[in-house]
C-alpha cells in the first residue's frame, strides 16, 4: 500500500480518505480525488484515517542537507517546468521552478505534499501520479512505459516513441476491433514468463482516462517502436534483444530518478520482458488516410508473430 497525504491550515478539518487502486496496487489518499475518480474504492477506514491525519510533516531536503540526484525540465501542467530531484537516504524530494512540490519515504510507501493547494491541483495532481508514484511503484518491481496501448481481438499492443512521434493517434480508438487502452503512461508488471498490463490515470485525455480502461489485468503480446522519421511504405524490423532492451530503458517513465539498485532491477526487468516479448521498430507513411491500412497492417504482423511462436 502507498500512503498520499499533506497537510491542513485548518486543524479542525477531518478529511476523510478514500482508497484508489493504480497500477493493480493499493494507494490511499488523504482526500478524495475528482480526477481519479475512476479509480477509486471507496473511503479508507476511520482508523486508518485517524493514522494519516497524525503523521509528522517530513523534514524539508535541499542544498544543506541533501544530494541534488537529478536536474532538469519536463513536461507538467501544460508547461515545460525546471524539476529538481533530492535525496537523504530513502527520502526524496521533487521541486518543480525552486518550489517543493512532494516528499517520498522510500522506505515507508509514503508521498507527502509539500504546498497547501490540493491533490486535484494539476501540477500536484501530475507529480504526485507521476513520477513519485512511478518510482515507488518500481520498487514494487511495476515499471510505466511511455506509450499508447491498444487491445485487438489478437492481442494488445503497446506502442512506444518520442512525443510527438504519432503514440495519440495510432493508439486512438476506432471500434471494436481497435480500442484504446493507454495513451500516455502504461504500467508493466512480469510474473513467471507473462507480462501483464494495469490501469494508470492517462492526465493528457479529458478526465484522466480512456473510453476502456484496463480492468484487473491484460497481457502483453508486443511492443511497437515507432519510427520517428516518416517513411513511404508500411515495413517491420524486428529489434535485436540488445536494442530491445534498449527502447525499453530509454521509454520508462522517470527512469532518471532511479537509484544504482533501482537501475540495475529496471535493466533486468527490460531484458526480461524482451525475453518474452517481440519488440518491433515501425517505419509508417504520416498520412491519416492510411490509418485504417496501418492498423490492420499490425495486426496482420501481431498474428504472424504468435503463429512463428
Amino acid at each position: 500500500m502507498i500512503r498520499i497525504t499533506r497537510d491542513y491550515g485548518d486543524t479542525s478539518r477531518k478529511p476523510v480518505a478514500h482508497n484508489y487502486r493504480i497500477a493493480n496496487y493499493e494507494l490511499v489518499i488523504q482526500e478524495p480525488v475528482t480526477a481519479l475518480l475512476a479509480f477509486s474504492e471507496g473511503e479508507a477506514s476511520e482508523t486508518y484515517n485517524a493514522s494519516l491525519a497524525n503523521m509528522d510533516k517530513p523534514e524539508l531536503l535541499n542544498a544543506d542537507n541533501a544530494e541534488l540526484e537529478y536536474a532538469g525540465n519536463a513536461p507538467l501542467a501544460d508547461g515545460d517546468r525546471e524539476v529538481e530531484y533530492w535525496a537523504l537516504g530513502k527520502q526524496r524530494q521533487i521541486n518543480v521552478a525552486g518550489k517543493p512540490v512532494c516528499h517520498i519515504n522510500l522506505s515507508e510507501r509514503h508521498i507527502h505534499l509539500l504546498n497547501d493547494r490540493g491533490f486535484d491541483d494539476r501540477l500536484n495532481l501530475e507529480v504526485v501520479t507521476g513520477p513519485a508514484l512511478i518510482v515507488l511503484l518500481a520498487r514494487e518491481n511495476i515499471y510505466c512505459l511511455h506509450a499508447g496501448a491498444v487491445s485487438t481481438e489478437h492481442g494488445n499492443i503497446a506502442f512506444i516513441a518520442e512525443s510527438g512521434v504519432g503514440k495519440s493517434t495510432l493508439s486512438a480508438d476506432l471500434d471494436e476491433s481497435w480500442r484504446q487502452l493507454a495513451d500516455d503512461i502504461l504500467p508493466v508488471q512480469i510474473r513467471y514468463t507473462t507480462s501483464y498490463l494495469s490501469n494508470f490515470p492517462q492526465l493528457k485525455l479529458p478526465g484522466a482516462q480512456v473510453l476502456q480502461p484496463i480492468f484487473g489485468e491484460m497481457c502483453l503480446d508486443l511492443v511497437v517502436r515507432l519510427n520517428e522519421e516518416p517513411a513511404d511504405q508500411v515495413s517491420f524490423n524486428e529489434l535485436s534483444k540488445t536494442d530491445a532492451v534498449l527502447a525499453i530503458v530509454r521509454h520508462t517513465v522517470a527512469a532518471r530518478l532511479y537509484d544504482k539498485k533501482q537501475m540495475t532491477a529496471h535493466t533486468s526487468f527490460a531484458k526480461r520482458l524482451c525475453s518474452n516479448i517481440t519488440v518491433v521498430e515501425l517505419n509508417y507513411p504520416r498520412d491519416p488516410k492510411q490509418l485504417p491500412m496501418l492498423r490492420q497492417s499490425i495486426i496482420d504482423y501481431l498474428q504472424l508473430d504468435k503463429f512463428d511462436q
